[in-house]
């Protein structure tokens, strides 16, 4: 889905707002349910003999099972109108913040690919709204720091009866600084 509204305000100038942006839903893999999981394994190829190196080996090359959501992940970019924002970048970025894509028909290969690509990128509502701002600091250079940046991720639980969400709503500047105090 895809969004877009214009606003004038009138004042001593006329400014003028837009706002554009799209909900693309995807898949995540829950972490946490993901290394108990991994821990459960661990101690199970340990009972049968199986050699520490080779069990870390094991580990590393085949996603242990989880739990999985289908995602929705959401962002919207308001600022002024002589700005140009790209609909294709913000549903590549949100495509790409979540475990993985999701697809309409899958014949049964393609359909283990997806799942293990899911299940080798686990992620929180948290993990993917904070790559979502990542993405758009780095793909959004020429927009202005006043632009407002809101982003929101909504999984909808295979196992719980609540679903998870994660929102962060905050300017440009703002993720710019934030970012750049991390790195």
């Amino acid at each position: 889905n895809i969004f877009a509204e214009a606003k004038a305000i009138r004042g001593k100038t006329l400014t003028i707002r837009k706002l554009v942006g799209a909900e693309v839903l995807g898949i995540t893999a829950c972490p946490c349910a993901q290394e108990i999981m991994v821990d459960k394994a661990r101690k199970e190829l340990k009972m049968l003999g199986v050699e520490s190196g080779v069990i870390k080996k094991f580990l590393n090359n085949v996603p242990m099972p989880t739990h999985n959501q289908r995602g929705r992940g959401i962002i919207s970019i308001e600022t002024h109108d002589s700005h140009f924002v790209s609909l294709e970048k913000i549903i590549n970025i949100i495509e790409n913040s979540m475990s993985s894509q999701m697809f309409e028909l899958l014949k049964r290969a393609d359909e283990a690919m997806i799942v293990e690509r899911a299940h080798k990128n686990p992620k929180f509502v948290e993990d993917c709204v904070r790559t979502m701002a990542q993405k758009i600091v780095n793909q959004f250079p020429e927009l202005p720091d006043d632009s407002v940046i809101v982003v929101k991720q909504i999984n909808e639980e295979s196992i719980h009866r609540h679903n998870a969400f994660a929102e962060r709503k905050s300017t440009l500047g703002e993720l710019r600084q934030e970012i750049s105090n991390i790195g």
